[in-house]
């Protein structure tokens, strides 16, 4: 079976997934990936789309815009060749889009129930697939041959001022009135080509050189900072995903770390930002590096736009009640359009920084960060260790933003790993941590009622350590107790023992999978086999293994008859913490074997 797929440009990461998963199920696929422009290459399209067996039209703003997609779709019905619309993106309004008519596919999340759903769509549409009308109808002409035929007089011999001048103003009205991605970049192509001549004028050139910087200017996208909390870390990387296939440019500072360096470029982004986007949660609120970046961006009289990911109540008493808040707690399509329509609207606002800048504010928990220091020294007396753990407890105590209390839990694991730390400040130690972990119960959203979670060993590859410790931290956040090796095993404990021991104590073991790991020798593969074999003890009914996919890749078939959590689809964390609560919530059997009802 032959499918030709009609896509934009602009939705390439999407339409690559898309042919991926049609290939794996073995269907022959066939987009213009690495044809170009020209009345060959638009012959070529028509003949493709007279082959195949269904057409699937991708369907996004970006493809509705595009007239060489609308172009293919029109011949494709006039043909009368099944059509199956396939969502992969954004759409305002489908009951006027041009397949109103059809039943769509929705893409935009790769799932096995979407998957299941288009391919008995495609199956359906085929079976529908019947011969071509004789005579064929009159195929579209070349879209945008004018552009091709100024292409082909820019490239003669010779080109006088005036001919020079006159393809400039034709291809500043090109940039000026088509809003198709693809015909704007041909005709800066066209320009780039002119520009490098031999014979074109000094005020020619300057023209160009001013006519491609405008347009770059006003291609660049949207520059957003976000500004969150990081126990609300999931929410945000799904918030960054959808805005990056917006063609948004996002800055989250996810990848630094804290001290001032950290600061200053946080405090340098958000300068340089269009839109200031604060992410809005009990824990943002709660947070003072958020609500100091919040301080800085009103001092900096920046768009502001509150991104409510949660529910709040009094929502009327936060530092954002007197701005528009985009509501994104449920994250459908109708959240999303709203979404961005309400940053094209604050990026007009965008106006010059003052002149002086304000004052920026200072690192937030400076004085943590001076600890930190102090504490990476190379030797410490009892005084001194004892004094900061005493500050260390200090902070703990009085300070409730999450943020500081995971870096002074930090300190504290490394003040612990010192080898001249004492013992009794080495229980010490250990006493705050327990006291620590204890107090981390809280659940993810307002109003969400606290579970009864059980134990999770997280199995994992080295290779995505720094992924499983972000999930490590989020379970923990969210009152899940977790066996994570980094934070349980301790120098001169025999670690395989260990390990073998915490997968037969622990009421779960998540199997993390990424592409690297599933192909991956070595102990992991030990790991995964013992756990098989506790699970195969479990009694009927009851959840033991659970695998993890962090990235989309292929489940070891030792694992597929285990139902899966995806942490990269938006629900998939939220079903991950109800499989971690199943066994509470119903007739389990203790690790020990006997059987206990609540």
């Amino acid at each position: 079976m032959w499918l030709f797929v009609s896509y934009s440009r602009k939705d390439e990461t999407a339409v690559q997934e898309l042919v991926s998963d049609l290939e794996r199920a073995h269907l022959s696929v066939w987009h213009d990936q690495e044809l170009r422009g020209g009345d060959p290459w638009w012959q070529d399209i028509l003949r493709r789309i007279r082959q195949c067996d269904v057409f699937l039209f991708l369907l996004s703003h970006r493809s509705l815009a595009s007239k060489v997609c609308l172009a293919e779709l029109s011949y494709a019905r006039a043909l009368g060749l099944p059509i199956v619309p396939v969502q992969v993106g954004p759409v305002g309004n489908l009951r006027v889009t041009p397949v109103a008519d059809m039943k769509v596919v929705d893409y935009q999340e790769r799932t096995l129930a979407h998957a299941v759903e288009l391919l008995n769509a495609i199956q359906q549409a085929a079976s529908e697939r019947g011969r071509l009308p004789e005579p064929l109808p009159e195929p579209p002409s070349v879209p945008f041959e004018y552009l091709l035929r100024l292409g082909t007089a820019i490239r003669a011999e010779q080109l006088t001022p005036d001919q020079q001048g006159d393809f400039i103003r034709q291809l500043r009205e090109v940039l000026e009135t088509e809003d198709d991605e693809g015909v704007r970049d041909d005709a800066r192509e066209l320009l780039r080509a002119l520009r490098r001549r031999q014979d074109i004028t000094h005020r020619n050139a300057q023209a160009v050189d001013r006519l491609l910087a405008d347009s770059t200017a006003r291609e660049t996208p949207v520059r957003l900072f976000v500004s969150y909390s990081r126990q609300d870390e999931v929410a945000v990387r799904d918030l960054v995903v959808y805005l990056d296939r917006a063609s948004l440019s996002v800055w989250a500072d996810r990848d630094l770390q804290g001290g001032d360096r950290w600061w200053q470029e946080v405090l340098q982004q958000i300068r340089e930002c269009d839109v200031f986007l604060f992410v809005l949660s009990d824990h943002s609120l709660a947070s003072k590096p958020c609500v100091a970046e919040l301080s800085y961006a009103r001092a900096l009289g920046l768009p502001i736009l509150p991104v409510l990911i949660g529910d709040i109540k009094d929502l009327h008493l936060t530092p954002v009640a007197d701005v528009r808040i985009a509501d994104y707690r449920h994250r459908t399509l109708a959240e999303g359009m709203a979404l961005l329509d309400a940053i094209r609207d604050a990026a007009q606002d965008r106006r010059p920084l003052p002149d002086p800048l304000p004052k920026p504010p200072t690192v937030p928990f400076a004085y943590l960060l001076r600890l930190g220091s102090a504490i990476g020294a190379a030797h410490l007396t009892l005084d001194q260790q004892a004094e900061f753990i005493g500050q260390l407890r200090e902070a703990l105590e009085t300070e409730d933003d999450e943020n500081l209390r995971e870096t002074a839990r930090e300190f504290l694991l490394a003040l612990r790993s010192k080898p001249y730390l004492a013992r009794r400040n080495f229980d010490a130690v250990d006493r705050l941590l327990e006291e620590l972990d204890a107090s981390v119960s809280s659940p993810k959203y307002v109003g969400a009622p606290a579970r009864d979670y059980g134990k999770a060993f997280l199995c994992h590859s080295s290779g995505d350590k720094e992924r499983v410790r972000d999930l490590y931290l989020r379970l923990r956040g969210d009152g899940v107790p977790c066996w994570f090796d980094e934070e349980e095993l301790l120098p001169g404990q025999d670690w395989e023992s260990e390990i073998r021991k915490a997968i037969r104590t622990c009421q779960y073991v998540l199997a993390c999978l990424s592409q690297a790991s599933i192909t991956k020798t070595g102990y992991v593969q030990k790991e995964l086999k013992y756990a098989l074999d506790v699970a195969d003890e479990q009694p009927p009914n009851s959840i033991f293994l659970i695998p993890v996919r962090l990235e989309p890749c292929e489940v070891p078939d030792r694992l597929k008859k285990f139902h899966w959590a995806d942490l990269y689809n938006p629900n998939g964390y939220q079903r991950l913490l109800k499989s971690l609560a199943f066994n509470q919530d119903t007739s389990v059997a203790t690790p020990s074997g006997e059987w206990s009802v609540q």
